[in-house]
């Protein structure tokens, strides 16, 4: 559950449309981390109508330019050894990509996705908690 965030994304943020592929880059790197296992099936979503291509070029335009480096900030942050759970390793990473200067600095929506990724984890981690 926690490690399933999909980033705010959208209308009102820089970025469009890539929230699953974001989500699906750092799921698998804490999963990687954790020695644990993760598949992924086709998409759920049938297309059945054609979208405007300039339509989807503005409304992309923004991601695209990050999104082909999005992986290699992820891939380059090391999460820390010590951390055995979905939480721990998660702010890690965010404390390794945000912190330590993977991510670019002086960008607002980066910071703010990962604000917003902590205010996540804990309400999942209550969650979980009341739950057990």
């Amino acid at each position: 559950l926690p490690c399933q965030y999909y980033f705010m994304i959208g209308k009102n943020y820089t970025y469009s449309r890539v929230a699953d592929i974001w989500c699906g880059i750092v799921t698998k790197k804490i999963m990687d981390h954790l020695g644990m296992g993760m598949t992924m099936g086709g998409p759920n979503v049938v297309h059945d109508r054609l979208s405007d291509p300039v339509e989807n070029e503005q409304l992309e335009r923004e991601s695209l330019k990050v999104n082909e480096t999005f992986w290699k900030w992820i891939d380059r942050a090391e999460i820390n050894i010590g951390c055995h759970t979905v939480a721990d390793s998660y702010d890690s990473l965010l404390f390794e990509a945000v912190d330590c200067g993977i991510w670019p600095q002086k960008n607002e929506f980066f910071k703010t996705m990962s604000e917003s990724t902590n205010v996540w984890l804990r309400l999942a981690e209550t969650f979980m908690h009341n739950a057990s």
